[in-house]
């Protein structure tokens, strides 16, 4: 299967290439729980995430520098395209801050040299004998590979359960999306780029970062996701059967029960 800008997000390319998000899916990162069900669910097209707000002003401005706005407006559901735009077409009120963020981008031309590279550019790969698939939003050839963040803040912690307080760097484990981009470039080029994340807060007065992600961290990365992607391949391929996590509103959607539960278990 050939991989184009017109089939990258279809359920066929979904169960033949892995992708971080999909990954994500499975394993889970700091900031929400991953689950087998779902993510089965999610490939079938059984199940779709209720998009939110901050999803949809986040990925505004992605589309705005890295995109093509237009086609991605046609691409929206009715549900998405409430969220953010108003009848007439025009960005609501709560989503104006995408506004304010696109203009604090512009107006440092350090932040944007990041942002002149190539843009969407498609990966194709192997880790470790699986078919990964991965989109570097800025690809500043023999430079660096640039992901664009639009965030809550980039210098406050939130809580994560089972972690403790995070910053949006950890939180979303995107040294495993770093760790992909790079090992997936460096089989199609043969040479290592470093990875940064051009990332702005949506929070009043808007911060910005230029961060680079050690070497180390992403390796450590890579080791995770090498470790743990064969199982999601073999729950894709039907060998084995998907975990259910209990708790995320799918499992909790589907839930069957056929029997009372003990007031100590609750």
């Amino acid at each position: 299967m050939q991989i184009t800008n017109e089939n990258y997000y279809t359920q066929e390319a979904g169960m033949v290439w892995l992708s971080v998000s999909q990954f994500n899916d499975f394993v889970g990162i700091p900031a929400y729980i991953g689950c087998e069900a779902r993510a089965m669910a999610k490939l079938r097209k059984e199940w779709i995430d209720e998009p939110t707000a901050a999803m949809m002003i986040g990925s505004y401005v992605d589309e705005y520098f890295t995109g093509d706005i237009e086609a991605w407006k046609q691409r929206l559901t009715d549900d998405e395209r409430k969220l953010i735009f108003t009848q007439k077409g025009e960005l609501n009120a709560s989503a104006k801050v995408a506004e304010s963020v696109i203009e604090r981008i512009k107006s440092s031309e350090y932040f944007m040299k990041y942002l002149r590279g190539e843009k969407q550019t498609i990966l194709l790969g192997e880790i470790d004998g699986i078919k990964w698939r991965g989109k570097i939003d800025s690809l500043l050839r023999g430079i660096a590979i640039v992901d664009l963040k639009v965030v809550k803040s980039i210098s406050e912690a939130d809580w994560c359960d089972g972690y403790g307080k995070l910053k949006y760097v950890t939180a979303g484990a995107y040294a495993r999306q770093g760790a992909v981009y790079q090992y997936l470039h460096r089989q199609m080029s043969g040479h290592d780029l470093p990875f940064y994340h051009a990332a702005v807060s949506k929070e009043k007065g808007h911060d910005i970062e230029i961060i680079h992600f050690p070497d180390s961290i992403l390796s450590e990365a890579l080791g995770d996701v090498i470790d743990k992607q064969k199982r999601i391949v073999a729950i894709k391929s039907g060998s084995i059967e998907p975990n259910r996590c209990g708790k995320c509103e799918y499992c909790r959607t589907t839930k069957v029960i056929s029997k009372p539960v003990s007031y100590f278990e609750i």
